[in-house]
């Protein structure tokens, strides 16, 4: 069912929306969401504390850097940061959902030949066995937390080539533009959408930057980073 409080957000921010009612996927865009100097700011907070991004291994449920799945650098964020706080708050009101429901924010950079193979957002009945029998030392609260609502990401430049955003079971390829706010459902009644299955297309030239969180049905370990994937 379409979140017609989110429609109308987004309708009065100018923005656009598109819902897939086989699969029931929504992606919502919000035009010049952040200015230019805070997006400048914050890439400059990637740039000064970014580390390599990791992956969770199923197998093992250890965290490590997959470059075939994930190329790029990741700083980490609580919700909470002065930098970052007020630019949480504005989303959380847009997606209808609590400040306290933010995970740990991550500020990603694609340097060129980077990017993020598909992938779903939602965590999977996989994630939740590894969570419930203590596999790993990530996904630390997914039990009291839940699973991921929506995702919520913002481009903070657009000065490179490549880099769009692919939803291949849509047919949509979202070009990134600076400032932007993108927003895409990744459940329904905690279940996985499976037509939210996304990538971040290779970087041809430049750097990509962008900052991403995804929110989960309650609050979470915001200052605990240790189960972000």
């Amino acid at each position: 069912m379409i979140e017609h409080q989110i429609l109308e957000k987004v309708k009065q921010a100018s923005g656009s929306y598109i819902y897939d009612p086989i699969g029931d996927s929504e992606i919502a865009r919000i035009p010049a969401f952040i200015d230019r100097p805070n997006c400048q700011n914050l890439i400059q907070l990637a740039k000064n504390n970014a580390n390599k991004s990791i992956h969770l291994n199923l197998s093992t449920g250890a965290a490590v850097h997959q470059n075939k799945i994930r190329n790029s650098d990741t700083c980490v964020v609580s919700p909470s940061y002065s930098q970052v706080s007020e630019l949480v708050s504005r989303i959380a009101v847009v997606l209808c959902t609590a400040v306290t429901h933010a995970e740990p924010i991550n500020i990603i950079k694609y340097a060129q030949g980077g990017h993020f193979d598909q992938h779903i957002d939602a965590y999977s009945p996989i994630h939740f066995a590894i969570a419930e029998y203590g596999r790993s030392e990530r996904l630390t609260d997914l039990i009291s937390a839940g699973n991921r609502t929506w995702t919520a990401m913002v481009y903070l430049n657009d000065d490179f080539s490549g880099g769009e955003t692919s939803f291949p079971k849509l047919g949509i390829n979202l070009i990134p533009h600076e400032g932007d706010l993108v927003c895409w459902r990744n459940t329904k009644q905690s279940n996985p959408i499976l037509n939210s299955l996304h990538s971040g297309l290779t970087v041809q030239k430049g750097n990509k930057f962008v900052l991403v969180i995804p929110f989960r049905e309650k609050p979470c370990a915001q200052n605990d980073p240790s189960y972000y994937i």
